[in-house]
């Protein structure tokens, strides 16, 4: 709690535009690249906006480092407290948006090549509630990890599937 209190602390003195942008990266990943974060801002916040700013801010604040350099610049929380102190900073409903936007994003993104997202797609989806969406991406991902022959990759994203389908409600 202590721990959590700090980060807080140190998220509330960034500003609303830095903080916003650290919220939208925790929904990401733990490392996440510039691009699909500025678009995803774009997306949610209806405008386009240079990140880079912001990104400055997270990484002279210590909570974000940078993992490689140009031409796709990527970033990763120095700790996964960080991640989660951002995350849990969201209310629940915000959180579904961000990975609502976030899934439409990478499908935009990587339109015609989404074989090897589809795992990533899934977990956005089912973070954002829409399970159709979201059973669908976890099938796709477990054939393509089958295909691949990454057999305990294959078989979790099928559980995954599996536990979509015990969900849903029985027909009447």
């Amino acid at each position: 709690d202590n721990v959590q209190g700090i980060l807080q602390a140190r998220m509330d003195r960034l500003g609303d535009e830095a903080r916003r942008t650290l919220q939208v990266a925790s929904c990401i990943g733990r490392v996440f690249s510039r691009r699909l974060l500025a678009a995803s801002l774009a997306a949610i916040e209806g405008v386009e906006r240079d990140v880079d700013l912001d990104l400055e801010r997270l990484q002279d604040g210590g909570l974000i480092e940078e993992q490689s350099g140009p031409p796709e610049r990527e970033y990763a929380f120095r700790h996964i407290l960080v991640m989660d102190a951002a995350r849990s900073s969201l209310l629940r409903q915000q959180r579904r948006t961000i990975h609502q936007h976030l899934a439409h994003v990478l499908e935009e993104m990587f339109a015609g090549r989404l074989a090897d997202r589809y795992a990533v797609l899934a977990h956005h989806c089912a973070e954002a509630g829409q399970e159709e969406q979201a059973l669908g991406y976890f099938l796709k991902a477990g054939d393509y990890a089958r295909s691949n022959y990454a057999l305990e990759d294959a078989l979790s994203l099928y559980e995954h599937a599996l536990e979509y389908l015990s969900q849903r409600e029985e027909p009447g």
